[in-house]
């Protein structure tokens, strides 16, 4: 494993280190780190030999919704913030190995060059899966949480002492252009326009929910479309109502309108309105703009019954650690569809 990595922006080439990633991604995510530098050292010699690749060049897609693995990418390339790295849980060969959540399979693209890469067998077992559902949140007390930062520092010190060509499959695959991310929702907040990207959104509420902040996210952008064309809405005069009680929901109508702040944001799962059924209350929602009202329904089949099963299962405290890493997946998954359809197609009007 080298020292450092190096990357190009305007004004010259800088190093990026080990420790690095991990002052940035924070100590818990010790193994995301080294394998998220070890990536991108086999990625640069594979794609960019000649020299430190720009960093606006890199272009990421991955079945890994770790948020470790995406912060050290973040770190290197800046992939979040500017929009290039793209999750989406369905990608990958089937020998690409399953993760707590997803699976460990990474695309890298550097100009008109692109790869993929997967552990090969082994590098990732049972074992490391059992350890990470189990423990990485803080769970087994004091011992547990010793063993497995011993184990930790195993799995790091094995994968560092690995040659280059041994850690990764991969293949040659096409390279592709970043999709342009969700134009950025503009309000007037007292005066002001405030340009909110779902960047932003992420950064608010995390990724805990982010199936139903990126349904928040379109919601608006639907409902600003069709109630205020060619104007800014300003945040004063927006409310909100839902059958649908979900955090991420939430958050991201908060985010743009400050609806919940401002006591203009009502859920009520109990509701007898029509729409397809959530994990909670029904998929109903009323925007309200300077007194004109849209009521929506989201699409029939947007949510699967594979999500809705396990969320249930979750809210209620019954769901198995792997009921939770398939939901976290499935959130993922839909965040990625959500945000890959236009608004338009997302909802009914009623």
């Amino acid at each position: 494993m080298k020292t450092f990595l190096e990357v190009r922006e305007r004004d010259g080439a800088f190093a990026i280190r080990h420790d690095d990633l991990l002052a940035y991604a924070g100590p818990s995510q010790l193994i995301a780190c080294t394998l998220t530098f070890l990536l991108f050292e086999r990625a640069f010699a594979d794609l960019s030999p000649g020299a430190p690749p720009r960093r606006d060049d890199i272009r990421l897609r991955t079945a890994f919704p770790g948020d470790g693995v995406h912060a050290a990418m973040e770190m290197v390339a800046r992939a979040v913030t500017d929009g290039r790295l793209v999750v989406d849980t369905r990608l990958g060969p089937p020998e690409a190995p399953p993760a707590p959540a997803g699976r460990f399979y990474f695309e890298v693209a550097i100009g008109n060059a692109a790869r993929a890469y997967w552990p090969k067998p082994g590098v990732f077992d049972d074992r490391f899966i059992d350890m990470v559902v189990n423990y990485q949140d803080g769970g087994g007390g004091p011992k547990a949480q010793a063993d497995y930062l011993a184990y930790k520092h195993d799995l790091i010190g094995r994968l560092r002492s690995m040659a280059i060509g041994d850690l990764f499959e991969s293949r040659e695959i096409p390279a592709w252009t970043v999709p342009p991310p969700p134009a950025p929702i503009e309000v007037i907040d007292h005066g002001t326009l405030l340009r909110v990207t779902f960047a932003d959104c992420v950064a608010y509420h995390g990724r805990t929910s982010i199936g139903g902040l990126a349904l928040g996210y379109r919601l608006l952008q639907h409902a600003f479309a069709r109630l205020s064309p060619g104007a800014t809405p300003d945040r004063d005069e927006i409310s909100v109502f839902t059958a649908f009680p979900g955090p991420g929901l939430r958050d991201a109508l908060e985010l743009v309108t400050r609806a919940v702040t401002r006591g203009a944001y009502k859920a009520d799962p109990a509701a007898d309105v029509p729409g397809p059924a959530g994990v909670t209350g029904r998929m109903y929602f009323e925007v309200e703009i300077a007194g004109r009202r849209l009521r929506l329904a989201l699409i029939e089949g947007a949510i699967g019954e594979e999500f809705i099963r396990l969320g249930r299962k979750s809210k209620a405290g019954e769901a198995t650690p792997a009921d939770e890493a398939r939901w976290t997946e499935l959130k993922e998954a839909l965040a990625v569809a959500v945000l890959s359809t236009p608004a338009a197609d997302l909802f009914v009007e009623l």
